[in-house]
């Protein structure tokens, strides 16, 4: 089969191609056939990039609007696989992504369903996640890569077996072990806030996928629906607050980002629309099954793939195509 690395896209060689100088015809400009087969196979590298990030901001808006998880678990293992970020950079490009396609998402939601929100746990939802995503933006800089993949992918095992247990039936609201209105229970939401903002950050997953499972088999009054429609209340200022820390610390490509967004943005609304008309059930397993092959690609990354250079612009070595500006940081 190959290199499971083989489609993975150099960074930066998407751009308008530019003349190179011709040795053998002893002047600067000449272009000769070998130019034109690498203008060719630039072109056709920028158009199936392209496409790629068009599939993988639909897809994730999609998720984030369906299932209330954020958008990241599609756009970080995207970014890292095809594109070969590491795993900072991947999660600050994609908070920035998550920010724009959870408002939107949050917005389709209180249009199409408002009763799904639960205004108030949301707000206490929102105050323990800002902070517990300071804490874990504090921390970033001392955490290892390679630790940060092997965690990122033990919590897409998690996950998959939540949403596999809650598709199954056996993690529905009757499950539910605490009151929401109870001390416990306020503090049992404390505390999930606070690991959803600390996976925000360091995972660049919005939080969603701590609080859904939480709330499904914590609180018998949040279903599915609820808890989803709820998470994307905190997702938004957590992920700003997430993609701000990631920024100072140069991890953010908002090139990547901003070529993200257009399709997150009509994912997200479709998200809204589609998981309010129809059971979210089927669509729960599929994802489950992705969980997992994401999991096991980012735990165990193919031998030989080198991580990529910063994508500022900023390449190391001159190749024969023009890098844009204005993606880094």
């Amino acid at each position: 089969m190959g290199d499971p690395d083989a489609m993975a896209f150099p960074r930066r060689q998407c751009g308008p191609v530019r003349n190179v100088e011709d040795p053998q015809a002893g002047r600067a400009g000449a272009v000769g056939p070998a130019d034109g087969s690498r203008r060719t196979e630039s072109m056709v590298r920028a158009h199936a990039e392209q496409m790629w990030f068009v599939i993988g901001g639909f897809a994730a808006g999609f998720v984030s609007g369906f299932l209330g998880i954020g958008g990241g678990l599609v756009m970080v293992p995207m970014l890292m696989c095809l594109f070969r970020f590491p795993l900072k950079r991947a999660v600050g490009t994609s908070l920035v992504v998550v920010a724009t396609v959870s408002l939107a998402g949050l917005v389709s939601e209180a249009m199409v369903k408002g009763s799904n929100i639960h205004w108030g746990t949301a707000g206490t939802l929102i105050i323990a996640s800002l902070a517990g995503s300071r804490l874990g933006g504090k921390a970033l800089p001392f955490l290892p890569d390679r630790l940060l993949r092997r965690l990122f992918a033990a919590l897409l095992v998690f996950a998959a077996y939540r949403m596999l247990a809650m598709a199954s039936g056996t993690l529905g609201p009757s499950t539910g072990i605490l009151a929401d209105h109870s001390i416990l229970g306020s503090l049992a939401i404390v505390a999930v806030g606070m690991a959803a903002g600390c996976s925000s950050v360091w995972f660049g997953l919005g939080g969603g996928l701590i609080m859904v499972p939480a709330f499904s088999l914590l609180f018998g009054g949040f279903p599915f629906h609820a808890a989803r429609a709820t998470a994307l209340v905190q997702i938004f200022p957590t992920s700003v607050l997430g993609a701000y820390q990631h920024g100072r610390l140069g991890t953010v490509d908002l090139g990547a980002a901003w070529r993200l967004i257009p399709a997150g943005l009509v994912g997200a609304i479709l998200g809204v629309l589609t998981v309010n008309w129809m059971p979210a059930r089927r669509c729960q397993v599929l994802f489950a099954g992705f969980l997992v092959v994401a999991a096991v690609r980012l735990a165990w990354p193919a031998q030989g793939s080198s991580p990529p250079a910063p994508t500022d612009g900023r390449r190391p070595r001159a190749p024969a195509v023009g890098s844009r500006s204005g993606s880094g940081s």
